[in-house]
């Protein structure tokens, strides 16, 4: 037997499509965030000194640089540093151009050589005696910023009160809505992209993507200084819903 395959085709496309928007088997669910602060006294500093050299002869160039490498290193023993808190960076050298109002090139100006050099202070008492230091040494450029030696275990324990929150939450929204909160659907620690697919089990769960922005804190973060390091926290947590016991 022959078979019409334009009337076979146009049958297909008149067949229904089924969505699960009409499915009551969709699982019920709640999406929340949570976020937590923790303030955290450092304990560290950090300084990042740059030392960069320029000259149209690379030779000369590379020997300044490593004449003001040498003299920075030279500070390890008066400031009592440890070895394994003066690291030095990579060395790296560029073509630097003159360039006109439009921007093309005009001519060559100079090799560009640069490194940089990170020293950790952990004796937070002696922050100006190394300020001093470093900053008499007109050829070098230096920065520095607070960090805790505790950060890591900081922010595990951050990470867990956001759970914790984020769980709270939920319930609060489920118990509204006289139904309770079940299993977790997903755990995301980055904002949900605009797709809104995660993957549950063996199967996608859809869930509403989050708003993007600043995340607002769900909790205080105590008493401000302007020394403490400030580490936040915010998962993305979903559950499954179902009907109260």
């Amino acid at each position: 037997m022959r078979t019409n395959l334009p009337c076979l085709i146009a049958c297909l496309l008149t067949i229904p499509s089924v969505t699960a928007l009409g499915d009551d088997n969709v699982q019920p669910y709640v999406s929340v965030s949570g976020t937590a602060i923790t303030n955290v006294a450092p304990d560290i500093i950090v300084w990042r000194i740059s030392i960069r050299s320029e000259d149209k002869d690379l030779t000369k160039a590379l020997a300044d640089n490593n004449l003001k490498h040498k003299n920075v290193l030279s500070l390890r023993e008066p400031l009592d540093i440890d070895p394994e808190d003066m690291k030095t960076g990579n060395l790296s050298i560029r073509r630097e151009y003159e360039r006109d109002d439009r921007g093309q090139i005009t001519g060559f100006r100079h090799f560009a050589v640069h490194r940089n050099v990170i020293i950790r202070q952990r004796d937070l008492d002696r922050y100006h005696e190394f300020l001093t230091t470093l900053v008499a040494r007109a050829e070098i450029e230096v920065s520095h910023n607070m960090e805790s030696s505790r950060i890591h275990e900081i922010r595990f324990d951050t990470r867990l009160e956001a759970i914790r929150i984020a769980r709270k939450k939920a319930v609060a929204l489920a118990e509204a809505l006289d139904s309770e909160v079940g299993h977790v659907l997903s755990i995301d620690e980055h904002l949900p992209g605009s797709s809104g697919m995660y993957r549950s089990s063996n199967r996608f769960t859809n869930v509403e993507a989050f708003s993007s922005g600043a995340v607002m804190a769900d909790q205080s973060a105590g008493p401000f200084s302007p020394e403490n390091i400030e580490e936040q926290v915010t998962v993305y947590v979903t559950f499954a819903l179902k009907e109260p016991s």
